[in-house]
């Protein structure tokens, strides 16, 4: 998810400039309304230079005082679009609100789908995903299908639903970008729609899905001819290929854009690179990569450079650079912590700054309406009353339709452990059958190849009979794993509605494994040499824990979870093989 961007970023600004100003110009002429040069001027700027675009805006702000009312508002919306190009806008609703409210009123009704816009983006940098959300519906209403504009909020959607975990929601908004931007024959916002749509079904865990749709995407990059986003989807395309373990065609993808990597590429490709090397076992490449990154690349390829230095370090026993270089790790490491925690304070206060408004203006009401204290105070209590209901009879419902989704998972498990075994019964008795006739026909001349089959044939029925016995026991098995208690509790935390698993969880979680599995944890030590990580993975493999549940569980990505899986199949076998095999193989033990 490194390599996602949000709407704000610089590069999705600029190439999407000549499309804004051609909305504004259509705003200008639409609204019947004239606009001093030098504000003209300063719009133009915020697509190419919006530094330049504040440094005039403040300029000219001296001289907004004399000028009517329609210009005033212009001049403040301007200045909130030329901050929010230059990353520097200050998430304060009372500078956008106002101006919201101008263009609802009197105001130029062509700049209201702007206003409602950055209303969108205010919110958004506020992480207060609701209000914006509201704001780009707003925007969406009043915005014309065939202006870019529309596209650009579908998108801003889009990552809203991709950060709260939507990703069906978020698919469905970057699919109506697409279309939209296919109607409307703009190639630019079909590319954009086509990767978007990839990286909403890779956070799915759908890496087939997400590896067509950014094909499609740098296909029509190619024809389109636009170098910078030729990079752009390749290098996409590249990361793709490496989730899906597909590593020289990864490397080649990626090798192609650092032909011609500019400085704004330079960090995320190089990261592209040296991943590739690492799972390809290339120490001499992914070192000389993992040292650019530690020159040019951004905190978080800093963070994976170090990381590679301390491995290779300690495989050519160089202890002393593997500590130094373990150092900076951790300090990196501290680093991305802590922004963490900022989004997640800033989200705090934000809910927290919201709450005191909501007291501060009940305190007011309380003073100005003195002789209805009483009736405020029982609507208060109802209304409190009645959303807790509501919130508690959804809950229930939500809670039911989960136990119902886990109950058909498990027993679709279970049907596909039986339909296994049967099919593998009904193969065996195939072979029973062509041995008889082969026995029937070499028993007088070949008396040890009779008693040869005799034996296949009787080792054959064995196999049946402990199969159907094994069918049996796994069917059971997974009956006794459902109804734990431990194994609802992993599910819980899968699915984010319950705290961190503990030591004792996973304890118990092995205990659990081994009674119904006949000592599984001994049998899977005895057989593979796993890290800690690696074998809490297998363990929820076996219990038939998804993917995606694992990530929460782990506190890690997907696709990680993913790269655990296939590095605990090539220590195992010596070989490369997808996450999924080893999943096959944890299974049949």
């Amino acid at each position: 998810m490194r390599m996602m961007t949000t709407h704000n970023s610089k590069r999705r600004k600029i190439l999407h400039s000549f499309y804004i100003s051609v909305i504004l110009c259509m705003i200008f002429s639409c609204g019947g309304h004239r606009y001093p040069q030098q504000l003209l001027t300063a719009d133009s700027l915020t697509e190419v230079n919006p530094d330049s675009a504040i440094a005039l805006l403040r300029q000219l702000s001296p001289q907004m005082k004399d000028e009517r009312k329609a210009v005033r508002m212009y001049h403040r919306l301007l200045t909130v679009k030329a901050a929010d190009k230059a990353d520097q806008l200050q998430p304060v609703p009372d500078s956008i609100l106002p101006i919201v409210k101008y263009y609802e009123g009197r105001g130029d009704k062509c700049l209201l789908p702007i206003a409602y816009y950055y209303a969108g983006r205010t919110y958004y940098e506020l992480h207060d995903a609701p209000q914006a959300l509201d704001w780009f519906q707003k925007a969406i209403l009043v915005t014309d299908k065939k202006s870019s504009l529309y596209n650009i909020i579908y998108s801003n959607i889009g990552y809203i639903f991709m950060h709260q975990g939507l990703y069906d929601e978020a698919k469905a908004s970057f699919a109506e970008q697409y279309n939209n931007a296919l109607d409307n024959h703009d190639t630019l916002d079909m590319i954009y729609g086509l990767r978007d749509i990839s990286i909403a079904l890779d956070s799915k865990d759908d890496s087939r899905g997400a590896l067509e749709s950014i094909k499609d995407a740098y296909h029509l990059a190619l024809s389109f001819k636009d170098p910078k986003m030729i990079r752009s989807t390749e290098l996409y395309l590249a990361n793709q290929y490496k989730h899906l373990a597909q590593y020289d065609s990864a490397l080649y993808h990626a090798q192609k854009v650092s032909s011609y990597i500019s400085s704004s590429d330079s960090s995320s490709v190089y990261s592209a690179l040296a991943s590739i090397y690492r799972h390809l076992h290339h120490e001499d490449s992914l070192k000389k990569y993992a040292q650019l990154m530690t020159r040019v690349g951004n905190i978080y390829a800093k963070d994976s450079a170090y990381r590679y230095m301390t491995e290779l370090n300690l495989m050519s026993g160089k202890t002393d650079d593997a500590i130094q270089n373990l150092k900076y790790f951790f300090l990196y490491d501290d680093s991305l912590r802590k922004m963490s925690n900022t989004t997640a304070v800033a989200r705090v206060k934000s809910l927290y700054d919201y709450q005191q408004r909501e007291k501060e203006n009940i305190l007011l009401q309380q003073q100005n309406k003195k002789k209805t204290n009483t009736l405020i105070l029982s609507c208060l209590v109802s209304l409190v009353v009645c959303s807790y209901l509501l919130f508690f009879i959804i809950n229930n419902r939500k809670k039911q339709e989960q136990w119902r989704n886990r109950l058909r998972y498990l027993e679709v498990l279970k049907e596909k452990s039986i339909n296994h075994a049967e099919d593998r019964i009904r193969k065996n008795l195939e072979t029973i059958g062509t041995l008889e006739k082969e026995i029937k026909e070499y028993a007088e001349k070949y008396e040890e190849k009779t008693k040869e089959l005799e034996r296949e044939k009787e080792r054959l029925l064995s196999i049946n009979a402990i199969e159907k016995l094994g069918m049996q026991e796994r069917s059971k098995a997974i009956e006794a794993i459902m109804k734990s208690q431990i194994y609802l509790r992993f599910v819980e935390i899968g699915m984010g509605s319950a705290s961190k698993a503990t030591e004792q969880d996973w304890k118990d979680l092995e205990k659990l494994v081994d009674r119904e599995y006949d000592n599984f944890s001994y049998r899977i030590r005895s057989l593979c040499h796993l890290s800690l990580q690696e074998y809490r993975v297998s363990l929820l493999v076996k219990v038939n824990i998804k993917p995606k549940w694992m990530s929460n569980i782990m506190n890690t990505s997907i696709n990680n979870i993913s790269t655990l899986r296939s590095r605990a199949y090539l220590h195992h076998f010596g070989k490369k093989g997808a996450s999924s095999e080893w999943d096959e193989f944890i299974v049949s033990l």
